[in-house]
């Protein structure tokens, strides 16, 4: 077995390859799970490659003694969510399908116990006096690009989706008449088989425009169009030069 930890694709890779799966299929079967899945998945892989090189243990064959032994020791550095990712993160490469060994569900359903999850967000905030906030910037001409992007940006408040899905909106599937229509057919994390793809719908408020998604958004296109680079077709772009299309992480320090 190598010294060196070869990274999370590179040992998903390696565990196909275990199982016979023809390199044609690996394209398909890698594509499967998200970049964000296999980033997800890369600490939990290296504590498991890190825990066989030392007891050697088999990388792809585990017995549930030794994943048992494995998951106790990160026990007391661990949430519930994270045993959880460990679980599907080194069943995904095992030959044996360790996840769902009754010993291993039972000792997740004990560490339940031992470790109550908890929910991610314990209280809901007002968004009244953040709305009352986003009232007074306008008009419009007077404000910087900042401010401008930073109210637009609070499309999160009028459509719920994710910092994810508004960094993926393209002009190309904007459509302006009456109402906004916004399309997104880029894979996102909630995209899957049979599920519609994001699309997000906002009538316009002619009795209060300051308040009114469509006026704000037709502001920030023609505001930014002779900013933008010919090629950029992201809806968001960054607030000084070069402007280039922003990342989901950007749109989320913004809001």
């Amino acid at each position: 077995m190598e010294n060196s930890f070869p990274g999370g694709r590179e040992i998903i890779r390696k565990a196909f390859k275990e199982r016979l799966v023809p390199p044609a299929a690996f394209p398909a079967l890698l594509t499967s799970l998200s970049g964000v899945t296999i980033k997800q998945y890369s600490y939990p892989l290296r504590a498991w490659w890190n825990f066989c090189q030392r007891h050697q243990t088999s990388l792809f064959s585990p017995s549930a003694s030794q994943i048992l032994d494995f998951l106790a020791q990160e026990l007391p550095n661990i949430s519930f969510s994270t045993l959880n990712t460990m679980k599907s993160a080194v069943s995904l490469i095992s030959n044996n399908e360790i996840g769902n060994h009754p010993l291993v569900k039972r000792f997740c359903k004990g560490f339940a116990v031992l470790k109550p999850p908890r929910p991610r967000y314990d209280y809901v905030w007002d968004p009244a006096p953040v709305i009352a906030v986003l009232a007074s910037i306008y008009p419009y001409e007077s404000l910087s690009l900042e401010f401008i992007t930073r109210k637009l940006v609070l499309l999160a408040l009028g459509s719920g989706h994710r910092a994810q899905t508004l960094s993926s909106i393209k002009l190309s599937q904007i459509s302006l008449n009456e109402n906004l229509i916004i399309r997104t057919p880029d894979r996102i994390k909630t995209s899957a088989p049979g599920r519609y793809q994001p699309l997000l719908c906002f009538s316009r408020f002619p009795n209060d425009e300051n308040l009114c998604i469509v006026k704000l958004v037709e502001h920030y296109i023609n505001r930014t169009k002779e900013l933008r680079p010919p090629t950029c077709d992201s809806l968001f772009i960054s607030l000084s030069k070069p402007f280039r299309p922003v990342t989901s992480q950007t749109i989320s320090r913004w809001i």
